[in-house]
């Protein structure tokens, strides 16, 4: 299946499902991976399809739950975002996507937010955990320095996504 139709598909499939499809599932049904997948969901909404991001998964617009639905376009640092969020929620409403709308972060901070992620967070987690259950003290302050210095980038990296730097 080429890409373009694998697209498609994904459209069919969101349209005939009454519940947000994980990107895990449509992983599977295509045969693809998941990243794959959520490359897809991208492309699609730069498109125009207007699909949304749930904590299960991906579902169109118009299929979501009844109720008054509306996007929410704001720009202001975490405390502001949370104050906003916490307001929303306070008031009644539902949360039903949060986007990062950047063109080389965006989909990808997006991929980060979803309980896929944090589940396989979380076995690979339990994983090394049970590998580093037998380590010595010099193995471990070596795995604690790769650590360390892994967590150094990775936080640069976000600093730069976060000014929008390129």
């Amino acid at each position: 299946m080429h890409a373009e139709e694998r697209r498609e598909t994904i459209l069919k499939l969101l349209r005939q499902s009454a519940q947000p499809v994980s990107a895990s599932t449509l992983a599977g049904q295509l045969s693809v991976s998941r990243q794959i997948i959520v490359g897809d969901i991208a492309l699609l909404r730069a498109g125009g399809a207007d699909i949304l991001a749930t904590p299960r998964g991906y579902c169109l617009q118009n299929a979501a739950a009844a109720g008054l639905t509306r996007r929410v376009a704001v720009r202001h640092d975490e405390a502001g975002m949370e104050a906003e969020l916490n307001t929303m929620v306070d008031n009644g409403c539902t949360v039903v996507d949060v986007i990062v709308e950047h063109p080389l972060y965006g989909e990808w901070v997006q991929g980060y937010s979803s309980k896929e992620y944090a589940d396989s967070t979380k076995e690979i987690i339990d994983c090394v955990d049970a590998l580093g259950e037998n380590i010595t003290p010099e193995q471990e302050a070596y795995l604690t320095d790769i650590f360390v210095k892994c967590s150094r980038y990775e936080k640069l990296f976000w600093d730069m996504a976060y000014a929008m730097e390129m």
